[in-house]
């Protein structure tokens, strides 16, 4: 292979067509996907089991949800800086290991509290291996169609999340809420060999002036794409400015046009992840209450509403590189709040009318909640990638945190329609946000949407 200036790896990267080399790898991170996500939701499915058995109240349910999500968003935080510090792929192995484990340690739970803690430190992992993966996603992928490309293999969280509820109705029944717990324990058994041949992203070692090692991962990748030289690769065309070399900094997030960028992509993690969390979390166990459906019909109810959040997810993938981020985030979260304004002002009882409406909201939802992740990596330079997009994600968990727990709170004060009234707002302010303060990203390069060299102290 012919010898390239290593200052150029964007422009290496930016030049090789996508082959098998890029579907082994989004097959690799796709299966990490589905297993984060079926391990994330699994106690949707068994808190109506759990409620009874343990004798909890709304408020201990609540609290359960959310104590998931507070170990996801300090997991987050730590291991997107950690990303930063010592690489994409070892923090990649580290995280699916934790959330592998605890799986299993939640199956063998004998209390409440128990559960509770070990759900604790299962977050830390489920909260890590998402911005990761993402900010690595966007290092080895093309501007041109980026987001189609990241969003394939993540269509893998949204299966996830359909496969736990359909899961759930069959194996909680039949099979004890234990069972859907133990499944956990195959990410790591699956994804944990195969992760160990991802390489490392070029991109990040070039941030931290490694061009040796960047010029000899992309040499291998280069001679993978182009069969050993046999499949002439394109010429490299500049894509702009060189990847700037420094270390992560927490105060360039609030510098310059990151503020705006930072302050956008949080408003956004909340809105869509606090009516997406709200949904998936309780509403088989609300089925179950509230509407006083069976154990199997609740779950099946669940199934459907996540199998809409599926279908959601699939047109964003193949759409949202046509029409933009911006428009899409704000057109679907505006209109996604009509629908639970429906269900407050129309006083909607019946379990079916229910059940169509919430599964409209979560069709409009989900797409935006899984193609945000690719959106907030787009807007970081490579030394602030993964610290940005792991932040960025805390907001995911703050708003799984607060949206269970004022759940718990207020349906027994204020009811059902004020938790609807609640999402619909939620979701209103979430798309205007979006519509007016979000910067399109779309058909640019990484470098060309961030400066080229970092904010000065």
């Amino acid at each position: 292979m012919e010898h390239h200036a290593t200052g150029d790896i964007a422009a290496r990267m930016e030049r090789l067509p996508v082959g098998a080399w890029h579907a082994r790898v989004r097959g690799v991170i796709s299966a990490a996907a589905f297993f984060d996500s079926f391990d994330a939701l699994a106690i949707a499915s068994v808190m109506p089991v759990l409620l009874p058995l343990w004798h909890l109240k709304p408020a201990d349910v609540g609290l359960l949800f959310s104590v998931g999500y507070v170990g996801q968003a300090i997991g987050s935080v730590f291991f997107g800086y950690l990303a930063q510090r010592i690489g994409r792929v070892p923090v990649a192995l580290i995280t699916v290991l934790i959330f592998s484990v605890m799986s299993c340690a939640c199956a063998f739970s004998t209390s409440y509290l128990m559960l509770m803690a070990f759900r604790f430190i299962q977050g830390l992992g489920l909260g890590g291996e998402v911005p990761v993966m993402h900010a690595y996603m966007n290092e080895i992928a093309r501007a041109k169609g980026r987001a189609r490309f990241i969003l394939l293999p993540q269509l893998g969280f949204s299966i996830g999340i359909a496969a736990a509820a359909y899961a759930g109705r069959w194996i909680v029944p039949d099979f004890g809420w234990r069972a859907m717990f133990l499944i956990g324990v195959a990410p790591a058994i699956l994804t944990l060999p195969l992760r160990a041949f991802l390489p490392e992203s070029p991109r990040w070692l070039a941030s931290l002036g490694r061009h040796d090692e960047a010029d000899r991962v992309m040499r291998k990748i280069e001679a993978e794409v182009s069969r050993n030289g046999t499949r002439p690769l394109p010429p490299i065309v500049s894509v702009g400015p060189a990847i700037a070399q420094a270390p992560p900094r927490l105060i360039e997030l609030f510098q310059g046009p990151y503020l705006r960028r930072t302050l956008v992509i949080w408003a956004l993690f909340f809105s869509a992840y606090y009516v997406g969390y709200g949904l998936t979390n309780w509403m088989p166990t609300l089925y179950r209450t509230i509407y006083h459906l069976g154990l199997r019909q609740a779950l099946t109810f669940g199934a459907i509403t996540t199998t809409c959040s599926v279908l959601g997810s699939i047109l964003v993938t193949f759409l949202i590189d046509w029409t933009g981020r911006r428009l899409w985030f704000g057109v679907s979260l505006v209109l996604a709040a009509l629908p639970f304004f429906a269900l407050t002002l129309a006083h909607v009882t019946a379990p079916s009318s229910v059940l169509l409406l919430v599964s409209i909201g979560a069709l409009l939802v989900n797409p935006v909640c899984i193609a945000i992740g690719v959106y907030a990596a787009e807007c970081y330079p490579t030394h602030l990638r993964a610290l940005g997009g792991g932040i960025g994600s805390s907001w995911i968990r703050i708003a799984a945190i607060v949206a269970p727990s004022v759940m718990g709170l207020l349906i027994p004060r204020a009811g059902m329609g004020a938790v609807f009234l609640l999402f619909g707002l939620v979701a209103l302010a979430g798309g205007i946000v979006a519509l007016i303060f979000a910067v399109e990203t779309k058909g640019r390069t990484l470098e060309d949407l961030s400066p080229p060299e970092p904010i000065a102290a």
